[in-house]
């Protein structure tokens, strides 16, 4: 996690998890530990952004409870409030 800590908006800037591991719920847990930790901070938001054509990263943020706020074709925004 970095900057924001201003306003206690954080970027979640970079996640993946290796294509071999996918699809056995490492995502989510790494997401949760990321909310975890922004919760120790005070953190208040967490925001990110996806590739539009990533599917199943898209799919991860949403079952994660962030909520889409914005697209523009090429990237999709999501957040969440803590």
């Amino acid at each position: 996690m970095a900057g924001g800590w201003i306003h206690r908006i954080t970027p979640v800037v970079r996640m993946s998890v290796a294509s071999q591991h996918r699809r056995k719920g490492l995502g989510s847990l790494i997401v949760a530990e990321l909310i975890a930790r922004a919760r120790r901070r005070n953190v208040r938001q967490l925001q990110v952004l996806t590739e539009t054509p990533w599917k199943s990263a898209n799919a991860l943020y949403r079952s994660c409870e962030f909520v889409e706020v914005g697209a523009d074709g090429t990237d999709t925004h999501f957040s969440i409030a803590l």
